[in-house]
């Protein structure tokens, strides 16, 4: 098992690159998938932003766009403490992957990810955030 502090480097790396799919070196590392968007358990940010509607990316798929989201919709519903710096671990993901998200000012996890580690952190992801 990789170490917390590698895993959320990991994952902010990877969820940069998800999120921000339109990065030619990003793309050519990692075979980017953007599945259609989902509506979900509605989020609220402390700045008055709101709403319910998610996109989702996925890296090295090995999941379906439609698994995929089925998790990102349970996912969601998973605590994730308000106010908390970086990422907070979530458990309940696909077997074998490692998932952390980001608590809105409710505590749901709006926004995270998910990735099966590997030692070249090129194991399949997928992400979500609000859209």
């Amino acid at each position: 098992m990789i170490s917390k502090s590698i895993f959320f480097a990991a994952v902010t790396t990877l969820a940069s690159v998800l999120l921000f799919a339109d990065i030619r070196e990003a793309r050519a590392a990692v075979n980017i998938v953007n599945c259609p968007s989902f509506t979900a358990t509605p989020y609220a940010l402390p700045n008055g932003t709101h709403g319910n509607n998610y996109a989702l990316s996925m890296g090295n798929a090995s999941l379906s766009c439609a698994q995929a989201t089925n998790y990102a919709k349970k996912l969601i519903t998973e605590h994730a403490p308000v106010g908390h710096i970086g990422q907070f671990m979530l458990s309940g993901g696909p077997a074998g992957y490692e998932c952390a998200a980001q608590g809105d000012s409710t505590g749901l996890a709006y926004r995270g990810g998910c990735n099966k580690p590997s030692a070249d952190f090129s194991g399949p992801s997928f992400g979500w955030r609000p859209e």
